[in-house]
């Protein structure tokens, strides 16, 4: 299971989970074993599509499924996103803005398992 956090910067799981998601400056994707729920591999990703004046969404989107991301874990999005996420089966988890994503993946792991259940 992979899971992605729009962040505010590269540092990993000390990544800052960013107040949106299609503009943040990047996305901090964790890969967890499904059958133990520990952590495989985190990697940071720069996030183009905040550099474009319209479309994000769509960009952010993609990026995220080549990327193989099966969920999302986001403190405000956009209508648009939010439903080709949806329409992408990728799961998405409210959480709030300015924590750092060590604080939140717990939750969020927990909250993407019981809904793949």
């Amino acid at each position: 299971m992979k899971i992605a956090f729009p962040t505010t910067d590269d540092k990993g799981l000390d990544s800052k989970v960013s107040e949106v998601f299609a503009r943040a400056e990047t996305f901090t994707i964790i890969d967890i074993e499904e059958n133990t729920k520990k952590i495989k591999n985190v990697i940071v990703i720069d996030n183009e599509a905040k550099k474009f004046p319209h479309g994000a969404g769509p960009i952010a989107v993609k990026t995220l499924l080549d990327n193989g991301v099966n969920a999302v874990a986001t403190y405000d999005i956009g209508f648009g996103s939010k439903e080709l996420l949806k329409s992408s089966n990728i799961k998405i988890v409210r959480i709030k803005a300015v924590k750092h994503v060590y604080e939140v993946l717990d939750k969020v792991i927990s909250e993407v398992d019981s809904s793949i259940s």
